[in-house]
């Protein structure tokens, strides 16, 4: 009788202890603290990284959160207008937040990219969306020389304009050439090979423009992305993605590559 009222007693006395420390409030030293634009960005969380990218307003910060908002509209189903001008906003105030932090400039690029397939190649002459990408790279360049992601972009650049304007127009008036693309994406490569992200940009600027003249070199690109190690979750992503379009290349199902290509490219 006595073990079970003591018993009793402990019990209650536990419970009454427990809703004290409830009343308590917890220190906010205690509690977990907020994760960084960087941290959710690497993560895969895009749209958490945007909002506390924009919220923090620092450059480093913003600039992770521009990132963030180009991965998170080149893995959607379908493009979104609205979207790509959010994420446009993002990298111009991540520019002028920290105007030393090339990513912030690559970022506004790859969104400028997006947006110019969405409004057609008169629209993006009128709206000058080739000369605001080269005017960032270049920023960007100047900054880090050897920053992959610019160099790559750069070539890319050279390589969709002379795919949308033709050969002679884009060296005429852009000063664009396909040549010139594939060397920045050559020193994009030799300044970091190991990045998936470059790799599958390479082959997938090379099939929107010579796809049967560079089967051998689109072939190689997308299998060193496809065994190359992810840093986050985008280069995952993309790494799945460069996987995808290796099978679909090496069974000859053409259509369906260049389908694919198209719509990420």
């Amino acid at each position: 009788m006595l073990r079970a009222r003591a018993g009793r007693f402990h019990a209650l006395r536990a419970m009454a202890f427990a809703l004290v420390c409830l009343a308590i409030p917890v220190p906010e030293s205690w509690a977990q603290a907020p994760r960084s634009a960087a941290e959710l960005h690497r993560s895969g969380e895009y749209e958490a990284a945007m909002n506390a990218g924009s919220t923090a307003g620092d450059g480093e910060s913003l600039t992770n959160a521009a990132l963030a908002g180009v991965a998170w509209a080149s893995m959607r189903d379908a493009p979104c207008r609205d979207c790509l001008k959010r994420v446009e906003d993002i990298a111009r105030r991540a520019m002028d937040a920290d105007n030393g932090n090339p990513r912030a400039y690559v970022a506004l690029v790859m969104v400028i990219a997006f947006e110019s397939r969405l409004v057609g190649t008169r629209a993006s002459s009128r709206a000058h969306y080739p000369e605001q990408a080269k005017a960032a790279l270049d920023a960007a360049l100047k900054f880090a020389p050897n920053d992959s992601w610019a160099l790559a972009a750069l070539g890319g650049l050279h390589i969709e304009v002379v795919r949308s304007a033709g050969r002679v127009v884009a060296g005429f008036l852009y000063d664009a050439h396909f040549d010139t693309g594939v060397a920045y994406f050559k020193r994009a490569l030799a300044a970091e090979p190991g990045d998936p992200v470059v790799q599958l940009n390479y082959a997938l600027s090379l099939s929107s423009y010579a796809f049967n003249n560079q089967c051998g070199e689109i072939e190689t690109a997308l299998a060193a992305a496809a065994r190359a190690t992810p840093r986050d979750a985008y280069a995952a992503a993309m790494k799945m993605r460069a996987q995808q379009l290796l099978d679909l290349l090496r069974a000859d199902k053409r259509v369906e590559y260049l389908e694919i290509g198209r719509a990420h490219v």
